[in-house]
């Protein structure tokens, strides 16, 4: 369901709607000026409270790791590539926007790739979690 929220995040462009209303807190109510000029300050305002809800995740969900504690692996490992991709790279576009096109355009290649790979191994962690509970998924073209 996170997923889901998050690809329709992507298309509705909700996160940066959201980012030009923050801008009313940024000294003359414009992020010009200020070293967040492209982004503005929406990772700070989003990404923390998201970053202390995947902690409390992390924590309620710790029992269930011990079951398959290669799957916890991945998850850390997936939820790193993720955010990386998400706030570390997207914090470097406003800075990448200020050298060549080519500075930019592998900043943009380095967040996208970082969000698809940290997506793709968290939902490995999660097809390893849900197995241990019998769940399979199974393909059969046949029928």
């Amino acid at each position: 369901m996170v997923f889901l929220l998050m690809s329709i995040d992507e298309i509705a462009m909700f996160h940066e709607w959201i980012g030009y209303r923050l801008d009313y807190f940024l000294p003359d109510g414009t992020r010009q000026n200020t070293p967040f000029d492209y982004t503005g300050i929406w990772g700070l305002a989003i990404g923390i409270p998201a970053l202390v809800l995947l902690l409390l995740m992390w924590y309620r969900l710790r029992q269930f790791f011990f079951l398959t504690p290669a799957t916890a692996g991945r998850l850390l490992i997936g939820s790193c590539f993720l955010i990386i991709g998400a706030a570390g790279f997207d914090f470097l576009a406003n800075f990448s926007l200020r050298g060549p096109i080519v500075v930019h355009a592998l900043e943009v290649l380095a967040e996208e790739g970082c969000e698809l790979i940290g997506v793709t191994i968290l939902c490995w962690g999660a097809l390893d979690l849900l197995s241990v509970g019998n769940f399979r998924v199974e393909y059969d073209p046949l029928n």
